[in-house]
């Protein structure tokens, strides 16, 4: 939970898992059973919500932030994603204009409209706010390839090409600053370095699972500021070290999840069952849930793992009662969507480990550890 939930109004949380949420939601209501009109608290609730799919409550947290009269952008912004993910664009259009005309210079809240204007087809007027957020951040290489890429559904191909040649300069020659829910850090081709008062800068490569959490923050969601060096001297950070990994290579998703654990480590009962074949060898079938809002505002499909079965049988009465349930959910309410994925365990005696064939894709979020937490949980009762 971050430190400031009180004090600051947040545009994204970046939580890793959804009991952290809950938690945060609990803290919050504590706060509010006393003041009933805290903004940023208001505020913090609504966005936890939203980012668990609980949408009227978070509309309702929202609105009650606004109304506490305190004058701020956020919850205007906030609230206009929540408006924009329910189809209710025009709303959402008037919940930003009323959040720029709070904070005019704001880059973030211009590319926010300009790109939900270009969604409804009002490619012109997303032109004002593309041209404005460009001439407040000369140097952001997405608002020029965002303006780019309009002028050329235009026709206008000489703006558009004039966009692209300044955009292909305007990429970080050293690095791009930014924060985002109090973290600071610096994006280079190569991939992201993250500031932390007690480590200093740590780097994640391009493809790494960090790298991608705050890329979609800062370039898909819009929820970052924009730093300067100044900025950064004023806070007594140092300059990010980004000479140290020009040229470092990429990482390959798949990789980033562990594949084998010490048979030591294994829960009880859990080895039984591949020892039971003479192979050493299982299937297990694993349940995804796919986070439709990280979806919609990401580079791919991100699923995370929520049940393990050892028979398929087992796996799809699970499956069932989750679409089930999924499908009774209001129309407004952002859902999940599940898949059943087998993978294959395999003891390995000699080597005194448990080998998984995990099979991971891009955006899939599980390794051997989920897996085994997993069986030797007792999921939801489905009957």
């Amino acid at each position: 939970m971050p430190p400031d939930i009180l004090t600051t109004e947040h545009r994204v949380l970046l939580l890793d898992h959804l009991s952290e949420y809950k938690s945060m939601i609990r803290t919050l209501s504590k706060v509010l059973e006393e003041n009933p009109g805290h903004a940023v608290a208001l505020n913090n609730r609504g966005l936890a919500q939203f980012e668990i799919g609980e949408c009227d409550s978070a509309l309702q947290d929202f609105e009650r932030a606004i109304q506490a009269g305190h004058r701020s952008a956020v919850p205007y912004m906030n609230r206009g994603d929540l408006l924009q993910k329910l189809g209710r664009f025009d709303e959402a259009i008037k919940d930003y204009g009323k959040a720029i005309d709070l904070q005019p210079l704001n880059p973030s809240f211009r590319r926010s409209r300009a790109h939900l204007l270009v969604q409804m087809g009002r490619l012109l007027e997303s032109l004002q706010d593309f041209s404005v957020a460009i001439e407040i951040e000369p140097s952001f290489k997405q608002t020029l390839l965002d303006q780019a890429a309009v002028y050329e559904a235009l026709g206008v191909k000489s703006s558009a090409a004039s966009d692209q040649a300044a955009a292909d300069t305007a990429g970080p020659t050293t690095c791009e600053l930014y924060e985002t829910d109090s973290v600071v850090v610096a994006f280079l081709s190569e991939g992201l370095l993250r500031f932390h008062p007690s480590s200093g800068w740590t780097f994640h490569p391009v493809g790494s699972v960090l790298w991608d959490s705050f890329h979609q923050g800062v370039y898909r969601n819009h929820k970052a500021n924009r730093l300067t060096s100044a900025d950064l001297e004023r806070r007594g950070i140092p300059p990010p070290p980004a000479d140290q990994y020009r040229g470092a290579p990429a990482v390959v998703w798949k990789d980033q999840f562990n594949a084998e654990i010490p048979l030591s480590a294994v829960p009880p009962g859990i080895l039984d069952r591949p020892k039971a074949d003479g192979s050493r060898e299982r299937s297990v079938y694993l349940v995804l849930y796919e986070d439709v809002y990280e979806t919609a505002f990401g580079d791919g499909c991100f699923w995370y793992p929520q049940a393990a079965f050892w028979t398929e049988n087992d796996a799809r009465i699970f499956l069932r009662f989750r679409l089930t349930k999924e499908s009774e959910r209001p129309k407004n309410e952002v859902g999940y969507k599940y898949c059943l994925k087998e993978i294959r365990l395999r003891a390995d005696e000699s080597g005194q480990k448990l080998a998984a064939e995990l099979n991971i894709e891009t955006y899939e979020h599980y390794s051997i550890e989920d897996v085994v937490r997993l069986l030797a949980a007792k999921p939801e009762n489905p009957v």
